[in-house]
């Protein structure tokens, strides 16, 4: 190549440089100068009046609108949008100090394309208004969205799926992309009037990170919520990325790291509640209305509760998931709500729940399956199902290896002082409870059993009610319409079997109860020892019964006692008396005892007091009989025992065939022995006194 051409080319590379840097910028100049000379404010009225046609709400701004070359951007001053009609004017439905536009240069000068690139505003406020007729003040704005060819105002249609797919056409059209999308100091305002709801967002911020349709982006939101009918308020700040598709028909959440503390405002005492939430990859299909969270996890109140679910929402509901609780604390979760439930007793009661369980939930019924639970310590397993039909219905199958009941016995409280009528005007009312009276917290909504059907199985390993103590405890229910059926009702209990079957009416005023069964072979000293603490009385014990009564407390189920009972004593002994000295006049030591061969009882409950019909006791030395009656309710009894000796011991020889009688009455704990000297001394008797010491001289 000659020198001449080399040269050539040389200045023509240097031309065409020159050309490549010179045209851009002189375009730049040039549309800096034309931004520069153009005052964007003269557009002013006709953007109010347009939007305000369009929306039927005046449209003021009230700042400046002005432009900036590099980057290219956008700014539009305070501005606001007014409510619409029927609603409080005094607070704009939308306002805002100052919103910036970035807007990707190249492509307009090239393409003539306008793309936004980011986005940030400040001090946004949003008024959501419901009012009482139920009309939403937000009502007619989301069917109207910009045609992308004439950007003018277009109705689109009422119907949300519709709305939605043409905002995603002119999403995809309009080639939405952006850079950064930034909320600085943003406020939310939520008032039904149909309710006197109130709940505000403020210091809202949130930041996000290359947002398109159909990629992952990131973002981080924080604020606070306030709830007006509520002393807490809530602060929140939580990041993650997430997706929306092309059609914004599906919704993902690829990573959420949630943080959130709850604080009481003016109430001392009350401790903040922390919040913290992980999520990891949960997908919201809205064309289905289809739901999936693969892992969750939430941290509150010293617990941890991870769960996952998926289904279908909507009409055709078909949830189901899995749950898994560490620590939870029952007891904690219900004071920090201010949840009433029954004052307990023992401080450690509910405190700690562990353990997992399956979950279904459809339109017509939820079950929990798989359960696998520890509540304090009891270990609890099975299924519960709750059909929600007309008639509710729940059925159940579960096995608890051991359950205290008076574990969770509660304080008597108000609901439990006043008593039902009593059934006889000469006994006395059942006495104000003290501040250590305690009930179990046995509080079924008679409304629910009236309305629902409930039928199925509970085993229990060990049971202990009342200070009783029970082995392989089995529970078959069978509840409709206020009737509950508890059939079998058997349980293995101190060395001996109980066999019953309870019926429980609560169609009435108050609940009414009906219990037949039996009683085999049952340590009575042991027994007696645990739910009354009386440990007068040994034995092994056979009985029978069928009772009745009604009430809704213990109190008033005692005044209401009424049925048969009839009950045998085997190789027995009442512990702390002897009849013999008794009858010398002697004081008895407390480890004496009065021996007991059998014991046969039988008698008539009314209205709480068991009337001795027949009573036959047995010795080595005596035989006796027993008359009168046990008032349960006041815990005091009133009897007569016509002993007859047949082999007396030295010093009592003269009382051989006499019938002695021996009053016993008072406390049923500690009653009081004493011989009725009136009848022994009858006529009958001195007769065969006086032959019987001059027989033995």
């Amino acid at each position: 190549m000659t020198t001449t051409l080399k040269k050539l080319f040389k200045r023509l590379f240097k031309l065409t440089a020159l050309v490549l840097v010179i045209v851009p910028a002189f375009i730049l100049l040039a549309f800096s100068a034309a931004i520069s000379l153009i005052d964007f404010n003269q557009y002013k009225p006709m953007i109010e009046q347009e939007v305000s046609a369009k929306t039927g709400r005046t449209l003021t701004i009230d700042g400046e609108i002005s432009a900036h070359l590099m980057p290219l951007k956008l700014s539009i001053g305070a501005s606001r949008l007014a409510q619409a009609e029927n609603f409080d004017q005094q607070r704009p439905f939308l306002a805002f100090e100052k919103v910036n536009l970035r807007v990707a240069l190249m492509d307009l000068l090239l393409a003539q394309k306008l793309r936004l690139l980011g986005v940030e505003l400040f001090a946004p406020t949003i008024h959501l208004q419901v009012n009482q007729d139920g009309m939403a003040n937000w009502r007619g704005l989301a069917s109207r969205p910009l045609d992308e060819q004439a950007f003018k105002w277009v109705r689109v249609s009422s119907n949300e799926e519709v709305v939605t797919s043409r905002a995603a056409e002119l999403a995809e059209s309009w080639g939405f992309q952006l850079n950064n999308l930034a909320i600085h100091d943003g406020f939310v305002e939520w008032r039904d009037a149909r309710n006197d709801e109130h709940i505000q967002i403020v210091d809202f911020e949130m930041m996000a990170f290359d947002l398109q349709l159909g990629q992952p982006f990131a973002a981080q939101l924080q604020g606070q919520i306030k709830r007006f009918n509520q002393p807490r308020f809530y602060v929140f700040n939580q990041q993650g990325k997430f997706e929306i598709s092309a059609d914004l028909m599906h919704w993902q959440v690829h990573e959420l790291n949630s943080d959130m503390k709850a604080h009481w405002a003016n109430a001392e005492g009350m401790q903040d509640m922390r919040v913290g939430l992980m999520l990891k990859n949960a997908n919201w299909q809205r064309s289905n209305k289809h739901i999936e969270v693969e892992y969750a996890k939430l941290k509150a109140l010293d617990s941890e509760i991870e769960f996952g679910l998926s289904g279908q929402y909507g009409a055709q509901l078909d949830l189901n998931g899995q749950l898994k609780l560490l620590g939870v604390s029952l007891r904690q979760w219900l004071d920090y709500f201010n949840i009433d439930y029954p004052d307990l007793v023992e401080s450690q009661a509910l405190q700690r729940i562990d353990g997992q369980f399956d979950w279904r939930l459809n339109t017509d019924q939820w079950r929990l399956e798989q359960i696998n639970l520890k509540i304090d310590q009891s270990q609890i397993s099975g299924y519960v199902a709750h059909q929600m039909l007309q008639q509710a219905s729940y059925q159940f199958d579960l096995k608890i290896d051991r359950l205290n009941v008076d574990y969770y016995a509660a304080r008597k409280g108000d609901a439990f002082v006043k008593a039902d009528a009593q059934p006889n005007v000469n006994q006395a009312s059942p006495a104000e409870p003290s501040a250590t009276d305690t009930y179990l917290p046995i509080a079924l909504p008679i409304s629910t059993l009236r309305e629902s059907h409930l039928q199925g199985q509970l085993q229990i390993g060990q049971l202990q009610v009342w200070q009783g103590k029970y082995q392989t405890v089995e529970f078959g229910v069978n509840a409709q319409y206020g009737k509950i059926d508890i059939a079998p009702m058997d349980a293995q209990l101190y060395g001996g079997e109980w066999r019953s079957q309870l019926t429980i009416n609560v169609n009435g005023d108050t609940p009414a109860y009906q219990i037949k069964g039996r009683l085999n072979d049952i340590d009575i000293l042991a027994f007696l020892n645990d739910v009354a603490n009386y440990d007068s009385l040994e034995g092994q014990l056979l009985s029978r019964f069928d009772i009745r009564s009604s009430g809704s407390n213990l109190a008033a189920i005692k005044y209401h006692l009424n049925g048969q009972f009839s009950a045998e004593l085997r190789q027995g002994a009442y512990r702390g008396i002897d009849v013999n000295k008794l009858l010398l006049g002697q004081e008895s030591a407390p480890h004496e005892v009065t021996l007991l061969q059998q014991v046969n009882l039988s008698g008539q409950l009314v209205d709480g007091v068991f009337h001795i019909q027949q009573a036959q006791l047995s010795s080595e030395r005596f035989n006796a009989q027993a008359f009168g009656k046990v008032n349960i309710p006041q815990n005091e009894l009133t009897t007569e025992i016509r002993l007859s000796y047949t082999n007396p011991p030295p010093g009592l020889l003269t009382l051989q065939g006499l019938e002695i009688p021996i009053k016993m009455s008072g406390d049923i704990r500690q009653p009081e022995w004493q011989v009725d000297v009136n009848k022994l001394l009858g006529k009958d008797n001195i007769q065969r006194l006086l032959k019987g010491i001059s027989t033995n001289r």
